[in-house]
């Protein structure tokens, strides 16, 4: 769960730091890269709210290698 709320915090605006290597790479602007994000952005937001409202799904796949 800590990697993925990462990768959130990577994506988010204003100092998301793939936003500005993104918008170099591509060299578009950081406004069109932040567009470009959001419809991915959206359902990662809802996905880390469950993962962080119901802890079976988080423990889920340790416990299926029996690790937890």
């Amino acid at each position: 769960m800590a990697i993925f709320n990462l990768t959130l915090g990577l994506l988010t605006p204003p100092v998301g730091i793939v936003l500005f290597v993104l918008s170099s790479a591509t060299g578009a602007p950081v406004a069109e890269a932040i567009r470009g994000v959001i419809p991915f952005y959206i359902p990662m937001l809802a996905v880390l709210i469950m993962l962080a409202m119901i802890l079976s799904l988080t423990t889920w796949l340790p416990s299926l290698f029996g690790l937890g």
